[in-house]
């Protein structure tokens, strides 16, 4: 097999616009594909049991059991297992999020145009 020895001109780009169009290419694929994979996630629930669901909110065990018997956190009991669905935990955690100015301003001015 022959080696090349003298440079191949494939392009007439110089070698900071070939890098800028390569990042650029590299950026718009694994932005589509975080894009198309979080939609996946959106769609899909994932069943998770207590030490998934620990690390999935970030609290220990005994305070997920805590919330638990309180019943403060939404679970599903099979036999003695506890398992957590992970689109529910999520709107459990969004439930509690509190508001920013910007938006309980703009549902003042919601409401206000409703009682008008």
């Amino acid at each position: 097999m022959e080696q090349i020895t003298q440079p191949l001109f494939l392009t007439t780009l110089t070698a900071p616009e070939l890098k800028s169009l390569f990042r650029s290419e590299i950026e718009n694929y694994f932005s589509e594909n975080n894009s198309i994979k979080s939609q996946q996630s959106i769609n899909e629930d994932v069943i998770l049991n207590i030490h998934q669901a620990a690390k999935y909110i970030n609290l220990s065990i005994p305070s997920i059991y805590r919330l638990h018997g309180a019943k403060a956190i939404p679970v599903s009991k099979k036999g003695n297992k506890l398992r957590f669905s992970k689109q529910a935990l999520t709107k459990w955690m969004m439930g509690g999020r509190e508001k920013t100015l910007k938006k309980i301003e703009k549902d003042a001015e919601n409401t206000n145009s409703i009682s008008q």
